[in-house]
């Protein structure tokens, strides 16, 4: 934290999953922070766009980065438009 606050930053730019000690010294901090929520889906991911971009003032810009992200979802999806789906087993240990 210290580092941070030594760099003076405009915002600092966290996750849903910044550990929860951190945020606290960085609401302590008097840094000005955006907390970015909902990463866990696509529709998440595109709100965490908008929310960042009216943060940081950059709302049109925002607009336009999601507008090629669903652009390039649509894509994805006219791709795979009657391709099977895979089967994954996904392990996690410790």
């Amino acid at each position: 934290m210290e580092r941070l606050v030594a760099l003076s930053p405009d915002l600092v730019v966290v996750s849903e999953y910044t550990d929860a000690d951190f945020l606290e010294l960085l609401g302590r901090s008097g840094l000005r922070h955006h907390r970015m929520q909902g990463l866990t889906s696509l529709e998440g991911i595109r709100t965490a766009m908008l929310d960042l971009g009216r943060a940081v003032g950059r709302g049109n810009a925002a607009r336009e980065l999601v507008a090629r992200y669903d652009a390039t979802l649509a894509e994805l999806s006219r791709r795979l438009l009657g391709a099977a789906r895979p089967r994954v087993l996904y392990c996690r240990t410790g």
